[in-house]
């Protein structure tokens, strides 16, 4: 175990304990008087150096902070004055106001593209008959307000007819009456006055006694096949 500690702080307080019981009598531990002297005179610079480098480090903490306070307000103020320049501009209609601030004009918004096409289908039959029907929907990301219109038809032939609107990605359909062998769905998503594409159909076939037996034997979307997948 070294004599001497290893913190800066700590060797200092060893060296002033011991500065002056060398001095007191250097010759006695063979030391020179000069060798006395010069170690109390280290010590006391080594002392005023870290003494120096404290009040320094403290002092460049003060002025980063103060920097960074002053330039967050420069940026908060400099954003204010960009949003009453443009607001003028906007206000006056005067384009030449960009180009007497030497700011870019305001960008036109970017349209929103129209909803995506609902796919990946799972299906749920409940004891009481009603169907659920869940699917995902890849929508533009600054999109909002998309709704879903599901639309039904019995069998494999005729029109489909509107059943409800959905708000989220699923639906549950609670007005089927009767024993049916089977139904089949579109879903489309719409938002304000686009429309996505229609998904493919959902095709829910029924087992032995129709919807009465209480089992779905296959779903499939699109024809043929598909990715449809019954809910647990």
């Amino acid at each position: 175990m070294s004599t001497l500690p290893d913190k800066r702080e700590e060797l200092i307080t060893w060296c002033q304990a011991h500065a002056p019981v060398w001095e007191g009598a250097p010759a006695s531990i063979g030391l020179t008087v000069a060798q006395a002297n010069a170690f109390i005179t280290l010590t006391e610079e080594a002392q005023a150096a870290l003494l120096n480098q404290e009040k320094a480090k403290q002092s460049a903490l003060s002025a980063t902070n103060t920097a960074q306070e002053t330039i967050g307000d420069l940026r908060s103020m400099a954003g204010e004055y960009l949003r009453t320049i443009r607001a003028f501009a906007a206000t006056t209609n005067n384009p030449q106001v960009f180009v007497n601030a030497q700011i870019p004009p305001t960008a036109a918004p970017t349209p929103v593209g129209p909803p995506g096409t609902p796919d990946n289908f799972k299906i749920a039959l409940d004891t009481q008959g009603a169907i659920t029907l869940r699917w995902k929907c890849q929508n533009p990301d600054n999109a909002s307000g998309t709704s879903y219109i599901v639309r039904r038809r019995f069998g494999s032939a005729g029109e489909f007819v509107f059943v409800g609107v959905a708000s989220k990605k699923s639906f549950t359909d609670t007005t089927i009456t009767g024993n049916v062998s089977q139904v089949q769905y579109t879903v489309q998503a719409v938002r304000s006055d686009l429309s996505g594409q229609p998904s493919q159909t959902v095709v829910v076939r029924f087992g032995a006694g129709g919807m009465g037996g209480g089992q779905i034997v296959s779903v499939t979307e699109g024809e043929p096949g598909g990715n449809v997948k019954l809910a647990a």
